[in-house]
């Protein structure tokens, strides 16, 4: 009797123990089928479903304007680019002219524009002090200073019509008045001053009256400078000129004896004399 009891109980013992091994196997095969079909799965999933990774190609921007974004257009863009272009691009506009408007930006000047007014220039030849009659060794120049008579004296042609009444062309208005040349003194003042100046001949201007003229005019303004300044004329301290004085006509640099007149220039268009000076 005990023989069949230990038996019995070896059996149930032994049932014990080796169930739980199959149950091991069991869940063994269990998750290695689990994991085989995952893997299946995920093999199936990733040849079918999955799109393989691209570049990521920025939004573009193209002339302010935001495009597409979606994956198909991107690689559109990414692949006709070959991925070596720039992704921010500039857009110039060329306007189109016709070959009547293509040189419209460099117009061509008017007649006008073009015309340069041609001006009447009178000269000057002063003999030289010892009187001689060598061309070669006269002078261009009329002293407006000190030495104003010795050139004066010593001018050639003074009593040569240099213009003509014919040739001083007036405004419409004035038609009727004298005849007059607007003299321009502008050096060296703080300006340009106008004086009216007439002929001394019917016919005209000559020579000697227009430098006798000027002279006149200059030995006005400096008179009138030296009466209206605040300042006392005198030289610069450690210099050789002029100071600059506040008068009416604001004399700068040179005294009148530093002057002196080589060429008087009439534009008719706007009948006036300009004076060319040295000093």
């Amino acid at each position: 009797m005990d023989k069949v009891i230990e038996a019995v109980q070896k059996i149930c013992v032994t049932e014990t123990v080796e169930k739980p091994e199959s149950t091991d196997c069991e869940s063994t095969t269990k998750t290695e089928l689990t994991r085989a079909t995952l893997d299946s799965s995920l093999s199936h999933t990733t040849c079918d479903s999955i799109t393989p990774p691209q570049a990521v190609v920025p939004d573009l921007l193209v002339c302010g304007t935001k495009s597409g974004s979606s994956a198909e257009t991107k690689e559109t863009e990414a692949i006709s680019h070959n991925l070596t272009e720039p992704i921010a691009t500039v857009a110039i506009s060329t306007p189109s002219h016709s070959d009547n408007d293509s040189d419209s930006s460099f117009s061509t000047p008017s007649p006008s524009q073009l015309c340069h007014t041609e001006l009447l220039e009178i000269n000057f030849n002063v003999l030289p002090e010892n009187d001689s009659d060598d061309n070669d060794e006269m002078s261009p120049y009329i002293e407006l200073g000190g030495s104003f008579q010795r050139t004066h004296d010593m001018c050639m042609d003074k009593e040569e019509i240099v213009l003509t009444n014919e040739e001083i062309i007036m405004d419409e208005s004035e038609q009727n008045k004298p005849k007059y040349v607007t003299l321009i003194l502008d050096y060296p003042l703080d300006d340009d001053y106008e004086f009216k100046i007439y002929p001394d001949d019917k016919r005209g201007f000559t020579r000697g009256h227009l430098i006798r003229e000027i002279k006149r005019h200059y030995d006005r303004v400096y008179a009138e400078e030296e009466e209206t300044s605040t300042v006392p004329v005198g030289n610069i301290p450690g210099m050789m000129n002029r100071v600059t004085t506040d008068g009416n006509y604001g004399v700068w640099g040179h005294d009148l004896s530093d002057l002196a007149l080589h060429t008087v220039s009439y534009n008719s268009q706007k009948n006036l004399f300009w004076l060319g000076v040295d000093s």
